[in-house]
């Protein structure tokens, strides 16, 4: 009897820990989202730096908001003049979609650009 208790709370545990590690995924999504429409625009350094997290990490919950239509990824971003130092990270821009708004070309690239 005590095995199959043991197994039980095991099973419990592993399940327990699934839900609330899709919760947090559910809730850095969200978060994307909701940095993304405050700013209009992030790069994925920028992204990076204020979640810390992998770039790669964050280009998979990029892509599901692309699928969703809540933002898209700007096709060829513009370097800041004349120094091309800045890291392709700081050029990868992903954009709000607001069918009200367009976001202006002339705006800095990203917060980590110069």
């Amino acid at each position: 009897m005590s095995t199959v208790n043991c197994q039980l709370s095991t099973v419990i545990r592993i399940h327990l820990r699934l839900r609330i590690k899709q919760r947090r995924k559910t809730m850095i999504l969200s978060d994307i989202q909701k940095f993304i429409a405050e700013n209009k625009r992030a790069s994925i350094a920028d992204l990076k730096i204020h979640f810390r997290m992998d770039g790669d990490a964050l280009r998979g919950m990029l892509n599901r908001l692309i699928r969703k239509g809540r933002i898209s990824k700007m096709t060829e971003a513009k370097k800041c003049g004349g120094c091309s130092s800045c890291a392709d990270d700081a050029t990868e821009i992903y954009v709000w979609v607001n069918a009200g708004e367009s976001v202006s070309e002339k705006e800095p690239v990203s917060a980590t650009c110069h």
